[in-house]
């Protein structure tokens, strides 16, 4: 019952998540030459907004791109709203096991998605899907408990699991970064006061080192941990501006003055554009924003901010969908290729990434490996039901040694939950309004709710999982059994 009461405060909080609200003229270009002066890289990765669903649909991704040796290779990973949760779990569990016991992996992402962590993990946000749920939230009608506390306490509860009580700073990823060779990590936010009047004043970053923008130059923190990275994470995942913005002390050494925070969705919500202003040779975006007509409204947001420093973006594969409503599309892949070029002519390859139905993702898994993953999915459930803690609550920890084959878990989570989803009837009163802010389906399931189904979640995780199956064949320009045009 509280998964649905759960929604009235969930719609308050979260409703237009990751919309890009830029009122900056399309086409509006800068005579001002654009500083790169940033470290740069050659392999990164950008992880989208889109609330819980993309930070599932990531999740999966990520796990995949582990799998295949993708991962150890990357330079610097970009993260916006959404995206930000799991670039939060992924790196402070590099610094500390759910056990809390801390150490270090020899590979990045081993901490999250190696054979001994995964399934714990995994099934940890099987068990903890509603993510704001209907308690937590109404706390919030008290003084002394703002919908600010309600989100930054729940995005500690959920991904946070491994940190200390007093918590992660961004600028304790430096060591890790230093001594172990993991990517470096971008958390996006937007500027809103002093209030920004062009692009290049409305993306704000934060790093291990430095935070800033275009506008204000990038500059090292004066305390040299920086902010907390799970309030950081709050507030580039702050949709509703007005219930969930935050102002902080500008932590850097530009000045000492209050500023503004909110939801990196509003001015980049692919988290690419950092990516690509810094000159990384080839950026992998994973893109689960909510789309229910396929647009690709982020896609062309981007390519316009881009254009006001004199880079160009073209995604082939999008740009046929150009001012069509697209709904209910299906694609022969989910993933694309296309290219950013610099003012200097320098090109950047782009690997495109979408939460999208798609032929090759049907190839992949057939009706055994579904039948075979229901029989996985029962005996875990019933793992999880007879070991319950104190307080009722299944205990991920109970399977972590079991071995687990996911293709044909995630085969059977991406296969029957759809057909489940079809038949809810807060689903159908809902659909009912044919309103793109409020469709229920699957993938493109509104933001607006942020308290998941135990299968829903696994059936994202799932999407991504897939998705990313052979994306370091079609980078490498390889064959996979599905093959590539």
């Amino acid at each position: 019952m509280s998964k649905y009461l759960s929604l009235l405060p969930c719609i308050l909080i979260f409703f237009g998540c990751a919309n890009p609200i830029d009122d900056f003229k399309a086409g509006a270009r800068s005579n001002v030459e654009h500083d790169t002066q940033l470290q740069k890289g050659t392999l990164g990765i950008a992880l989208s907004g889109g609330g819980l669903r993309s930070s599932a649909f990531a999740f999966g991704a990520l796990k995949t791109l582990y799998d295949e040796n993708v991962l150890t290779d990357v330079d610097i990973i970009s993260t916006v709203s959404g995206g930000g949760y799991t670039g939060y779990e992924v790196f402070i569990n590099e610094v500390c096991k759910p056990s809390n016991t801390c150490y270090q992996s020899s590979q990045f992402g081993e901490a999250t998605f190696g054979s001994n962590n995964f399934t714990e993990i995994a099934y940890a946000h099987y068990s903890t899907a509603n993510f704001v749920n209907f308690g937590d939230a109404w706390l919030s009608i008290f003084p002394f408990y703002t919908l600010v506390d309600v989100y930054n306490n729940q995005i500690r509860r959920k991904f946070g699991y491994s940190e200390s009580e007093s918590g992660i700073y961004i600028g304790n990823l430096n060591d890790v970064n230093d001594n172990f060779n993991t990517p470096e990590l971008i958390v996006n936010t937007t500027f809103l006061d002093p209030r920004p009047d062009n692009f290049s004043q409305d993306i704000y970053e934060f790093s291990p080192t430095q935070a800033g923008s275009d506008a204000r130059g990038f500059n090292d923190y004066t305390d040299t941990n920086g902010p907390l990275l799970s309030q950081l994470v709050a507030i580039s995942g702050a949709a509703t501006k007005q219930l969930l913005k935050q102002t902080i002390t500008d932590p850097t050494s530009f000045s000492n003055e209050d500023i503004t925070l909110s939801d990196g969705g509003h001015s980049d919500n692919l988290g690419a554009y950092s990516l690509i202003r810094r000159g990384v040779e080839k950026v992998i975006i994973i893109d689960a924003e909510h789309d229910p007509d396929y647009k690709f409204g982020a896609y062309y947001n981007l390519q316009d901010r881009l254009g006001y420093w004199g880079y160009s973006l073209y995604i082939e594969g999008i740009e046929q969908y150009k001012n069509r409503k697209n709904r209910n599309l299906k694609t022969p892949y989910p993933f694309m290729r296309g290219k950013a070029l610099t003012p200097n002519g320098d090109k950047i390859e782009i690997v495109y990434l979408k939460a999208i139905k798609s032929d090759y993702v049907d190839c992949l898994y057939d009706q055994s490996m579904v039948g075979n993953g229901q029989v996985i999915r029962d005996k875990n459930r019933t793992l999880l039901n007879n070991n319950k803690d104190e307080n009722g609550k299944w205990q991920s920890n109970i399977l972590a040694n079991e071995i687990i084959d996911y293709d044909a878990l995630f085969a059977n989570h991406l296969e029957t939950y759809p057909l489940l989803l079809e038949t809810l009837w807060r689903v159908k009163l809902s659909n009912l309004f044919n309103s793109n802010d409020t469709k229920l389906d699957f993938p493109q399931y509104s933001t607006f709710d942020q308290s998941f189904f135990n299968d829903q979640y696994f059936a994202f995780v799932a999407l991504g999982y897939y998705s990313a199956k052979g994306l370091g064949s079609f980078i490498a320009q390889e064959d996979t059994r599905c093959g590539f045009e």
